[in-house]
């Protein structure tokens, strides 16, 4: 239920606000997703020298958290791209859509592909977020990479 209200509530302010909210909405949302993926790594990092009962569940609740912050997230950027790409947000905001798409899941990742190549054809991102989103639903289908970008 709170998922759902966090994305009413984000739809509301985007559509009331225009780019400004936008990318406002966008920095929440990547400071959310880099957040919970720099506490992943500390506690990976305090396991391998001190694998307590504590810090694993530490972890788990963390993988656990992480995985509501991207279904958030990709809810999110579902409801922005419902009309295509946005115009006229900032190359951060940009470069967050990715990030979210490439932390979703693979029907996401696929489903998303095409836009995420619009976005690199008309430079709103790096080609090379494009190319390494394309090898990894390659890789994750079991399928040849196209860019070799995605080490086994």
């Amino acid at each position: 239920m709170k998922q759902i209200a966090v994305i009413v509530l984000s739809l509301l302010i985007v559509a009331c606000g225009g780019t400004r909210s936008t990318d406002k909405l966008l920095a929440e949302v990547r400071e959310k997703d880099q957040s919970v993926r720099q506490q992943m790594v500390a506690l990976s990092k305090a396991i391998a020298t001190d694998d307590s009962e504590e810090l694993i569940d530490s972890l788990i609740l963390s993988c656990e958290l992480m995985d509501r912050v991207d279904k958030e997230n990709m809810a999110i950027v579902d409801s922005l791209l419902q009309s295509g790409v946005p115009a006229g947000l900032t190359a951060d905001s940009y470069s967050t859509i990715w990030i979210v798409i490439d932390h979703s899941t693979l029907e996401k990742q696929k489903q998303y592909l095409p836009i995420v190549e619009q976005m690199a054809s008309k430079n709103l991102i790096d080609a090379s977020d494009y190319v390494t989103l394309c090898d990894r639903v390659a890789m994750k289908r079991n399928r040849p990479q196209r860019y070799g970008t995605q080490s086994v």
